[in-house]
């Protein structure tokens, strides 16, 4: 819908719903479980005295006593998200626009990996299922003789369409047409995304922002908090500039001023944006729930103060270093319970960031030009740290680890024509 109050203003509001797609790999994930598994990939072992179920899965064949296995919902829900946005638009003048406005997004029914056989916390792994039961149908049209029906389980991925996500954004946005050599973009969003899973295809551990199974499989709404793409403030401002010197310009139009001074152009992007969350893992299994998936899901507790406040991991800027970029001391590992820190609780290094160019345009023929061009990216060389040691058991942990490219210089010839 668009609506125009007078010659100069102008509101918009808009929505829609967006379906998503099926991942096919959970599809695979359960054609590499039983029972398909056997037909496809079991070959004799001259090691095993004989083929039984639980020789096939002895250690002398696979180096353990039991597999893992997927499972998919059976009532999932074709994942969507409904969108929609409202904004108010006013001119001033005949070239300047400026605009606010808001944009809402949900996810609905997004497929998440909820390992279901994972155990409580506690001195040993107590899993809710023992195994897999082999249905009658199975067992007979097996390739091998069997004789136990029941196939030892540990980790068990199983991939519902439970997970939502949800964003909310205000923005304003100022433009300024290219008119007289000079244009002007200039946008800032203040917005907060939440989810309570991470994106499904995350690959996670210690390079990884966060792990994409939760640390409890029972209780999946802990996990809700911002989502790992999650940018608070956002500015960015682009601008192009042509220096009023030379022919058909403002100043110095003739003689050798002109065509010394003339064509010369400057354009530049200037981003500013708040950092973005990260979560505090064990590796390993300290508590002993059995996760899988590189064992990457257990959160530690915050330490707590002598007045029994959990302590703050956030140093002030001035004590910040690549070497201790938080409080590492401020947390603790739990004992015997999952710990009490929330997924993406931590904040990463703020972005800033300033790309320039100078240019300068030559006038071949009436058809052809030919321009010069230095591109300085990072102009500023200011260092925006991008991953921070997450892992507490991990010789990483709070140290800066990379970051983005530093100032970066370049050169080229266009030819137009």
């Amino acid at each position: 819908m668009a609506w125009s109050l007078n010659g100069k203003t102008v509101i918009r509001a808009g929505g829609g719903i967006y379906y998503g797609t099926q991942d096919d790999n959970t599809l695979l994930k359960l054609a590499q479980s039983l029972p398909s598994t056997y037909n496809q990939t079991l070959t004799f072992n001259a090691y095993v005295p004989s083929n039984s179920i639980g020789n096939v899965f002895s250690p002398a064949v696979v180096g353990s006593a039991s597999i893992q296995a997927a499972a998919i919902d059976l009532h999932q829900g074709t994942p969507y998200s409904p969108q929609w946005s409202f904004n108010i638009q006013r001119s001033i003048g005949a070239s300047t626009v400026i605009e606010a406005g808001y944009l809402g997004t949900s996810g609905i029914h997004l497929e998440q990996n909820v390992q279901v056989n994972n155990s409580m916390p506690g001195t040993v792994a107590k899993r809710p299922y023992f195994g897999l039961t082999l249905a009658p149908a199975v067992v007979s049209a097996l390739a091998f003789p069997a004789t136990a029906t029941v196939v030892p389980v540990t980790t068990i991925n199983y991939f519902p369409h439970s997970a939502h996500s949800n964003y909310h954004a205000l923005l304003v946005r100022g433009e300024r047409k290219f008119v007289s050599g000079f244009s002007l973009l200039s946008a800032f969003t203040w917005s907060k995304a939440l989810t309570n899973a991470p994106q499904y295809r995350n690959a996670g551990g210690i390079s990884g922002d966060e792990n994409s199974p939760p640390q409890n499989s029972f209780n999946l709404a802990a996990d809700r908090s911002p989502a790992y793409f999650n940018t608070k403030l956002r500015w960015v401002t682009s601008t192009v500039y042509e220096l009023p010197f030379g022919k058909g310009k403002r100043l110095l139009s003739q003689g050798v001023p002109a065509a010394v001074l003339g064509g010369w152009q400057v354009s530049g992007v200037l981003q500013m944006q708040t950092g973005y969350p990260y979560t505090i893992n064990y590796k390993g299994d300290p508590i002993n729930i059995g996760g899988g998936s590189g064992g990457i899901l257990v959160r530690p507790n915050y330490a707590l103060t002598a007045s029994g406040q959990n302590t703050d991991p956030n140093l002030p800027s001035d004590q910040r270093s690549t070497s201790r970029y938080f409080d590492t001391a401020a947390f603790v590992q739990p004992i015997a319970s999952f710990g009490d820190v929330a997924r993406n609780s931590m904040t990463g290094a703020d972005l800033v960031n300033i790309d320039l160019t100078i240019a300068r345009n030559f006038r071949v023929t009436e058809r052809s030009a030919l321009q010069f061009r230095t591109e300085f990216f990072n102009l500023a060389n200011h260092p925006n740290y991008n991953l921070i040691g997450r892992i507490v058991n991990d010789p990483t942990f709070g140290i800066v680890q990379n970051q983005l490219p530093p100032r970066q210089i370049q050169m080229a010839l266009k030819f137009s024509f």
